[in-house]
């Protein structure tokens, strides 16, 4: 009967817990929209900002980041006593990284910390798109980007394209174009572009996104912070360290390598999907990044790579015959077969995309299916 009395009362207890609430508050955003609620799965995109759980307290204009992004330290910024800088769990490299980072945000014509070329892939027809990303990027500060936007459904199934896409893929079979396909393979097809021009430029940090990210407040400051984290802890390597990992290292698909890999950075947020380490019920949850070589895409709308990670993706492509998948498929199956390969996500993510949000800008195709 104790027994039975006991397994009773875990079962309510495990029904309790699953049933629980995510914790959430009630927000002002404006005058307009009063008493918002957010949880940790919730964001809202208002002039032009993409606010979420952890940037609730970033509401009013003169606001900072919250203090928790000091744990990604700003070079020779003064932190508080009782702030250690953050380091990956079992991070053991203890040599000191050799960069000057004096001033190099400041010199770099994009604005953000290294990154040589912005990259936009999408479609030339969507304008509302294109004048929500000048909108933002004025808002932050971020120049001298440029749009990709050769490829469309349309000339996707042009008959004079289909070497090329064929080669550039190196697809398994000839494949049949439904509509659907046609939407993914304009889309793919940009990225590929791209990775084959950062190569072409020997880029040394470019930042890819999609015409539907938006940013979260602050954005170009918490990116910053997150690119000297990244140099700090040797998991970016940049200027005159950017000897390609060697492909005879071979890493295993669960592996947490942090030091000998070509990374690929994901900024962006995806399907609500976080690190099981980074605590998401808490608002001011720490920053953290991490390793995810089994499962490594979280969508392909805001992400890094270096040159010699854009070498890895086609040298992937190269090694075997592919499926056809849409980009953030595709990325998730090369950096996933990958031997040098490394995925790291940034939790909380820094940039969302424009259909797994809440948008009260009223952003016409952010409301329909384009890709």
């Amino acid at each position: 009967m104790i027994a039975i009395l006991l397994l009773t009362l875990l079962c309510y207890t495990i029904i309790i817990y699953v049933t629980r609430p995510l914790p959430y508050f009630l927000v002002n955003l404006n005058s307009l929209h009063q008493n918002i609620v957010f949880t940790s799965n919730d964001i809202y995109f208002v002039n032009g900002v993409a606010y979420d759980f952890y940037s609730i307290g970033e509401l009013d204009s003169r606001s900072k980041p919250g203090l928790q992004w000091k744990k990604f330290p700003l070079p020779n910024e003064h932190i508080p006593a009782n702030i250690i800088p953050w380091t990956p769990h079992g991070h053991k490299r203890t040599e000191k990284v050799s960069i000057n980072f004096s001033n190099h945000s400041e010199t770099s014509t994009t604005g953000l910390a290294f990154v040589d070329h912005i990259y936009i892939a999408g479609s030339r027809n969507l304008t509302d798109r294109r004048a929500n990303i000048k909108r933002m990027m004025t808002q932050h500060q971020i120049n001298d980007y440029e749009w990709r936007t050769k490829w469309s459904p349309d000339n996707c199934y042009a008959s004079e394209n289909r070497e090329e896409i064929y080669r550039k893929i190196n697809l398994k079979k000839k494949y049949s174009l439904d509509l659907k396909k046609q939407r993914r393979c304009a889309i793919t097809m940009e990225h590929i572009d791209i990775w084959h021009d950062i190569v072409k430029r020997n880029s040394s940090l470019s930042l890819i996104l999609e015409d539907d990210a938006v940013f979260v407040p602050h954005f170009r400051e918490k990116f910053d912070r997150t690119i000297y984290t990244a140099i700090r802890t040797s998991a970016l390597k940049i200027q005159g360290s950017t000897s390609c990992t060697d492909e005879k290292i071979g890493l295993h698909e669960n592996t947490k390598e942090w030091f000998k890999q070509d990374p690929v950075i994901f900024i962006g947020g995806c399907s609500s999907k976080y690190d099981s380490a980074f605590t998401k019920h808490l608002r001011d949850a720490q920053p953290i990044l991490t390793t995810h070589k089994a499962y490594p895409s979280r969508c392909s709308h805001a992400y890094l790579l270096t040159v010699c990670s854009a070498k890895a993706l086609l040298r992937q492509i190269a090694a075997r015959r592919n499926p056809f998948l849409q980009a953030d498929f595709l990325l998730h199956f090369l950096i996933d077969t990958s031997p040098t390969l490394q995925s790291f996500w940034l939790d909380p993510p820094i940039a969302y995309q424009g259909n797994h949000i809440t948008d009260l800008d009223g952003i016409p195709s952010f409301h329909r299916t384009v890709y």
